[in-house]
């Protein structure tokens, strides 16, 4: 049997339309500018000296804390997973093997990798942002609005430099993007299987950055746009509508498990960090 034959029809229409996208050459000379403006500052510094949030290669397999535990939640650690098994375990892997090369060389390389690889992924992040609003953009606007969006995103000055710092703020964005795609074909087409992708993309955005959490406003105005007669009547009782809801706490959870294996710690950096931040950041 096709595998294409066994996948629900949407999904393998959706993933025709993303490789269709890919022949447009317009969003192939974004994404090379893209890459190439991010390419600039690759080699740049070290990770301490760059990198001011300390979240994308947190230590998580410390010997004082259970496994993969972040050790605080001012921040929330999704990107930091992603990054420990994309980098720093790759980079260990790679490192470890070249058993020939001195122990201190060794070691210099790891860093150096690990580096490298942590700015590899935001390269492509920000590849998965640009084609995600060209994707967008085509869908609801034209193939015009496609290509003009695609060549701001990619070569716009304010996200230059979340491809060397090493933030949050790139991978919180992507996600927030991937959630409110799924939004969109919820309006149009609210099967159960874009509600819960909807949702879960919803709580890794606020796994990855507490704020991204913004983007689940999107889920029920996707549904209520998506039905007919008696918008919130239709909502109450389609059951993806109920699952999409909550679809979002199990996606925060799955990428910031400790906050409720430790709520005690969450609770208390999360209460510390929502009342002092404003403070400090001058908005109050």
């Amino acid at each position: 049997m096709n595998i294409s034959q066994s996948l629900p029809p949407a999904f393998t229409r959706s993933v025709s339309r993303v490789f269709h996208h890919f022949r447009d050459a317009w969003l192939a000379v974004a994404l090379l500018l893209g890459v190439v403006v991010g390419l600039q500052g690759f080699t740049w510094g070290t990770y301490n000296c760059l990198n001011l949030d300390r979240m994308a290669l947190n230590n998580v397999v410390a010997k004082q804390r259970p496994l993969l535990h972040p050790g605080s939640f001012f921040k929330p650690p999704f990107y930091t997973y992603m990054n420990h098994f994309l980098s720093r375990v790759t980079a260990q892997t790679v490192a470890s093997n070249l058993f020939w090369i001195p122990k201190g060389e060794r070691f210099d390389l790891y860093l150096n990798l690990r580096l490298a690889l942590a700015r590899f992924w935001n390269l492509v992040i920000f590849g998965g942002c640009v084609v995600i609003v060209y994707g967008l953009a085509r869908r609801f606007f034209g193939v015009t609005a496609a290509r003009v969006a695609a060549l701001l995103v990619a070569t716009s000055a304010g996200f230059i430099p979340y491809q060397v710092y090493l933030t949050t703020d790139l991978a919180v964005v992507f996600v927030m993007l991937a959630s409110f795609a799924c939004a969109a074909a919820v309006s149009q087409n609210p099967t159960m299987g874009w509600s819960i992708a909807a949702g879960i993309l919803a709580g890794l955005a606020g796994a990855t950055k507490y704020n991204g959490l913004a983007v689940a406003a999107a889920l029920p105005l996707a549904h209520l746009l998506a039905s007919r007669g008696n918008p919130l009547l239709a909502c109450l009782k389609r059951p993806a509508a109920w699952v999409c809801g909550l679809a979002v706490p199990v996606g925060f959870l799955l990428g910031n498990p400790y906050s409720l294996w430790d709520f005690a710690s969450f609770k208390s950096d999360f209460l510390y960090n929502y009342k002092v931040t404003p403070v400090h950041g001058g908005e109050i």
